[in-house]
């Protein structure tokens, strides 16, 4: 919930998004036009930094207050070019992608605790660094056996009670 760690994990967030994908949340978080928020995310004038600020309390006070306002998230289905599995994508409102960039970071000391390959979150561990530990894996004389899996809507199946008591003892 502190306002300066929220600050960092915004321009974080905003130094890899694309501008004109991010404006329009900026716009309506801090009531402002469009063109003055595009102004402000290019120059990172002074008017850059309130918005970060403004953006930063709001999305404190909605932690501590325990109400996060969010949009429901957005699924479409789509074939995946290289595979030619169906694949249902959800695609997150700019505000829940920035609170799960919030959370992926206040998290990152506990991360290596959920798996060593749970790559997906972490910079320098995405698909390359999976692949390369599969190809390590193979490569090993002694290795015997292998089994590839893909469980089924893993996230959607998850107990959230459990994971909240498990990260209540880690954190």
């Amino acid at each position: 919930t502190s306002v300066p760690y929220i600050e960092d994990c915004i321009r974080k967030f905003i130094a890899k998004k694309k501008k004109d994908k991010i404006c329009r949340f900026f716009a309506k978080m801090c009531s402002k036009k469009r063109s003055n928020v595009m102004l402000a995310l290019k120059t990172k004038n002074s008017e850059y930094h309130k918005m970060i600020r403004e953006v930063a309390l709001i999305l404190s006070n909605e932690i501590k207050n325990r109400k996060l306002e969010l949009r429901q998230v957005n699924y479409y289905n789509r074939i995946c070019p290289s595979t030619h599995k169906p694949r249902r994508i959800g695609v997150q409102c700019p505000k829940q992608q920035l609170y799960d960039y919030i959370v992926v970071n206040a998290l990152k000391p506990i991360i290596n605790i959920c798996g060593r390959y749970q790559c997906a979150c972490l910079d320098g561990r995405g698909q390359e660094y999976g692949v390369r530990a599969i190809k390590r894996w193979l490569k090993n004389p002694e290795m015997r056996y292998a089994a590839k899996m893909d469980i089924r809507k893993c996230y959607e199946s998850v107990d959230k009670e459990l994971l909240l008591k498990f990260l209540a003892r880690k954190i």
